[in-house]
């Protein structure tokens, strides 16, 4: 019943890490992290994802 966040997702990815794996699953680990560090920044997440700007967009439109 924790919260979900990008931290908390971030954390647990790294446990996974720990818990280890194939290199490819590590591999696919770190950029999972890699990418979730980029919405820290929400300015920077959406020029590198650039539907992230729709969906906030439909999200105000229904709010």
């Amino acid at each position: 019943e924790k919260e979900i966040s990008v931290q908390s997702l971030i954390t647990e990815l790294g446990h996974m890490a720990e818990a280890g794996g194939s290199d490819n699953r590590l591999t696919e680990i770190s950029e999972a992290r890699s990418w979730l560090k980029s919405f820290h920044e929400p300015e920077q997440a959406v020029r590198h994802v650039p539907y992230l700007q729709t969906l906030a967009g439909l999200n105000d439109e229904k709010n």
